[in-house]
């Protein structure tokens, strides 16, 4: 979880005590992937959900961000699946039911500093 955490903090400029990550593993019998993966059972199948906002460039220092963390854990390169799922900001309720649309600086915050 600290591998993705990481990259969102890092890429995204999520802030650090930002989170809400959810780990689901699944027994090796119960999952398949791509069996030419160098090590199939260590796969790691990643989803996020967040507000469409991000540059192209962001989103693959993230990607990247994310495969070198997962690496340092010993999980090879070739065995991950990142999924990002952009949501406008008006589809994203925060803060007690209001959409995140009525917080622009919010927004505008998670822009990673270049």
């Amino acid at each position: 979880m600290q591998a993705v955490q990481g990259a969102l903090v890092t890429a995204f400029g999520v802030e650090p005590t930002d989170t809400n990550i959810i780990l689901m593993a699944h027994p090796s019998h119960r999952f398949m992937c791509p069996p030419d993966r160098d090590d199939p059972e260590r796969y790691t199948n990643i989803t996020v959900v967040g507000h469409a906002s991000r540059s192209v460039e962001a989103k693959r220092h993230f990607y990247t961000a994310v495969v070198d963390n997962l690496e340092a854990l010993g999980i090879p390169r070739n065995c991950s699946l990142i999924q990002l799922h952009e949501l406008p900001p008006e589809d994203i309720a925060i803060r007690g039911g209001h959409p995140m649309c009525d917080f622009p600086a919010m927004i505008v915050a998670a822009q990673p500093q270049q």
